[in-house]
């Protein structure tokens, strides 16, 4: 799998993405698909859009994203509505790349790329975000004349790594493999 290009997304209605080649600097920005308010249809149809014109352009070998968290999860910080158009997202976006022809297409758990990028899988997740925007910037991957935020820094944490488990020789990480895709 050597030389393959990865992508790399944190799935919402504001979608963080990165792409790259391992060993290189990777790619990276945010996308927002419809200002708050805008229907389901809206919000799906806008996520179709640019994630067609995005695996079109960047032609990537392998999509990884942000497993979705279990709804038990997210009891009391998110309604019946947002958690739809959640799973929603993390439903059409890698059918699109399937559409697309990306051949492989995985889920991170957040919790192995926590421990992976900032070296800890138990911290509170605005902590987390912090320090995965630190880590970037440390690694020098973040572009000076833009402002970062967390949801490019989730992807290019998923991004790497998906290069460290996919590419063990390049980046060595002793992680578990990416979960396959069930149904």
């Amino acid at each position: 799998m050597q030389g393959k290009k990865i992508a790399a997304l944190d799935i919402a209605t504001t979608t963080g993405w990165s792409v790259a080649y391992p060993g290189t600097r990777p790619l990276m920005g945010t996308i927002r698909f419809c200002p708050p308010g805008a229907s389901h249809e809206e919000i799906g149809a806008a996520a179709i859009g640019w994630a067609s014109d995005f695996f079109a352009v960047h032609q990537p070998d392998i999509l990884v994203f942000e497993a979705p968290l279990p709804s038990s999860h997210m009891r009391g910080r998110t309604n019946a509505n947002t958690a739809r158009v959640l799973m929603g997202l993390v439903m059409v976006i890698p059918a699109v790349a399937k559409l697309r022809q990306v051949p492989i297409i995985r889920e991170a758990d957040v919790q192995d790329v926590r421990g992976h990028f900032i070296g800890t899988r138990r911290m509170k997740s605005a902590e987390a975000k912090a320090a995965t925007m630190r880590r970037v910037k440390q690694l020098g991957w973040a572009d000076p004349d833009a402002p970062l935020d967390h949801n490019a820094a989730d992807a290019a944490a998923v991004w790497d790594y998906a290069c460290a488990v996919l590419f063990p020789k390049a980046h060595a990480s002793g992680q578990p493999l990416l979960r396959e895709q069930v149904a």
